[in-house]
């Protein structure tokens, strides 16, 4: 069968002494939640073979063993991903989250996320079996909430967002309402909305017919690796809403968010919570949902997030996804040399990589060194080899001429602004003569002094840990156990000795992966493919069959129409999809809106199929310097 894998308050008592009293707990009715995702990785723990309807159930016991482990009183079960989402929450993870003290939400996607289509290898991610018909969910949730009282409330997401603001009318909310309240009137409605989205329009707009509002916190825009924005937006968005009857349940990223060039990892996860707290204890928030906590802890971090040239750690300079920068923009990290002055010679020796194509538009992004703010070195990202790992040797002599101390930097600066131009440049293997440097290989934090000039640029020491789904699991447990005035017991850490890390190693796991790859410097005419097929067996008597595998490629979403994804199944096209559909940043499982693919039409009644995995040339390509490679596993 063709299977998927398994996304103070600070007291000083004037006694004798001074005291610190221990810090308030939060209020007893705060939600501490968990929830999984469309897109997320090792969230939701599946059980390992299939069930005879063909599907691959949530492992409930398992997951709820691992929530109790967590300290969540809440979970938000998504009901997106699978027709059987429906099934297992009324069945059994509602009455198993019952026993184990947990309250549970509902999240549903929005129509603008809803991709149902009459044959089922096309059909993709809808929250079933009641699709977009919200008067029909929230009669069904309501009653369900009456056999089990531990559903306590559900969620709508991006439910202003543009595609679905003619959906959200004040009329069709006060239905939704209605069919509810006549069942369950103590059951809690929300809907998610982005910073932007909460103005004194949409409030008033919800006002009355919801209970409240989850925010999803982005940074300045689209990052999951900046936490000094979290006060900026809170404070304004509390005071927005102050006085329309609205909560605020605050959604922080703890697994990918997919808009952001640079994953969350455990400090970031730490420091977010942390700065909410106080909003938290003071009733400013009504919770906080840690959305793609990861719960299948035996997966360590994809390989494909290793990004360094040696050793665990590099530093990156990225530039977010959909916000422009401006002229002069800059992201740099600095550190104070010491010089010795007896040194004839004095060299700075890098290795630096970025992912953009030679050649195209030139002039915008630079990397550069300065010694003591002047610039020694640049060079125009477009020069540089795509994803390739370059040395180069500065020579610094003249520059550091009688010097026994001088600040060292690398920046990434823009000579123009860019509008929106997704980026990121890794620097590594720092080393020097006639000078000391330390930290070079950024396999630890500290030692540079990090700074942005614009909220869309970053400086980060990106240090990979194959275990980061235990110490982001850990991150969230201390900061929920903290607001319930508990003690906290850590996951272990987890070793992957198999795992091989190294620029080479492309694969979402593991050690290997399927490259389709257009090379450099090669022209394809139309029609041109690379491919890799299989004969696969078909195990007999199921109803249904499905194929999951996961896919990125380096073609950065732009110039469409000309190379394609494709999956065939014994030489019949079963799914394509432009290679400018997809950011660099990313695996992702199956079509983006789709997940794993439904192959029963063509597969079922047959004892094999060949399976085909192929890229495939639409229109005649003058590659130039560039290339494409297509990961797939």
């Amino acid at each position: 069968m063709l299977q998927r894998k398994a996304a103070l308050f600070l007291v000083l008592i004037l006694t004798v002494s001074m005291h610190a009293a221990a810090a308030p707990s939060a209020p007893a009715d705060v939600i501490l939640s968990a929830a999984a995702g469309q897109h997320t990785v090792g969230t939701v723990i599946l059980e390992p073979e299939p069930r005879a309807d063909g599907y691959y159930h949530i492992d409930t016991p398992a997951m709820i063993e691992r929530l109790k482990a967590l300290g969540v009183n809440h979970y938000t079960y998504t009901v997106w991903q699978s027709p059987t989402d429906w099934d297992d929450l009324r069945y059994e993870f509602l009455p198993a989250a019952e026993q184990a003290g947990i309250d549970v939400w509902v999240m549903l996607a929005p129509p603008s996320q809803c991709y149902v289509a009459p044959e089922p290898h096309r059909s993709g991610g809808c929250s079933l079996p009641y699709e977009t018909d919200y008067v029909k969910w929230a009669e069904a949730i309501a009653d369900l909430s009456l056999e089990y009282p531990n559903l306590t409330g559900w969620l709508i997401t991006d439910i202003m967002a543009s595609a679905n603001q003619s959906v959200f009318t004040r009329g069709y909310l006060e239905e939704i309402r209605a069919v509810q309240d006549a069942l369950n009137p103590d059951l809690s409605f929300y809907g998610l909305l982005y910073n932007s989205q909460i103005n004194a329009s949409n409030v008033a707009l919800l006002g009355g017919a919801l209970d409240g509002v989850v925010y999803p916190y982005r940074g300045f825009t689209n990052s999951a690796i900046d936490p000094t924005w979290l006060e900026r937006r809170l404070d304004p968005i509390v005071a927005q809403l102050e006085g329309s009857g609205l909560d605020l349940v605050l959604l922080v990223y703890a697994g990918r968010y997919l808009n952001s060039v640079m994953h969350p990892q455990e400090g970031y996860v730490a420091e977010v919570l942390h700065r909410a707290e106080p909003y938290v204890r003071d009733g400013r928030l009504k919770g906080i949902i840690a959305y793609g906590t990861p719960l299948d802890l035996d997966l360590p971090q994809p390989s494909f997030d290793y990004w360094a040239h040696s050793g665990p750690g590099r530093l990156s300079f990225s530039v977010g996804y959909e916000v422009p920068t401006t002229t002069g923009s800059y992201a740099r990290a600095t550190q104070r040399i010491t010089v010795d002055p007896d040194a004839a010679e004095k060299t700075l020796v890098f290795y630096h990589r970025d992912q953009y194509e030679v050649g195209r538009l030139r002039g915008y992004m630079f990397k550069q060194v300065l010694i003591d703010g002047q610039v020694v070195w640049e060079e125009d990202v477009s020069n540089d080899a795509r994803d390739e790992w370059i040395r180069t040797e500065v020579d610094l002599t003249e520059a550091l001429a009688g010097k026994t101390e001088a600040e060292l930097t690398f920046r990434l600066y823009h000579k123009q602004g860019v509008f929106n131009w997704p980026f990121d440049m890794g620097l590594d293997s720092v080393s020097a003569v006639g000078f000391t440097v330390q930290n070079g290989g950024f396999d630890e934090p500290g030692g540079w002094e990090i700074e942005h000039t614009h909220d869309n640029m970053f400086a980060f020491i990106d240090i990979y840990a194959a275990d980061r789904p235990v110490r982001i699991f850990n991150a969230v447990g201390e900061a929920f156990a903290r607001l319930k005035g508990e003690d906290y017991e850590p996951v272990p850490p987890k070793e992957f000795p198999d795992l091989r890390l190294g620029p080479g190693n492309r694969a979402m796991y593991g050690n290997g992966w399927l490259s389709l790859t257009i090379p450099a410097h090669r022209s394809v005419a139309a029609g041109a493919y690379a491919s890799a097929s299989q004969v696969v067996k078909v195990q007999p008597g199921l109803d249904r069959y499905e194929l999951s595998f996961w896919h990125t490629d380096t073609h950065l979403k732009r110039s469409p129409g000309y190379l394609f994804k494709e999956v065939l199944i014994d030489g019949e096209l079963l799914w394509a999809s432009d290679a400018a559909d997809m950011t660099w940043w990313y695996y992702i499982n199956g079509h983006p809106e789709q997940g794993p693919i439904d192959v029963t039409e063509v597969v079922k009644g047959k004892d094999e199929v060949e399976l085909t995995f192929r890229i495939r040339a639409d229109q005649d390509i003058q590659v130039g310097g560039a290339f494409l490679e297509q990961g797939i596993e």
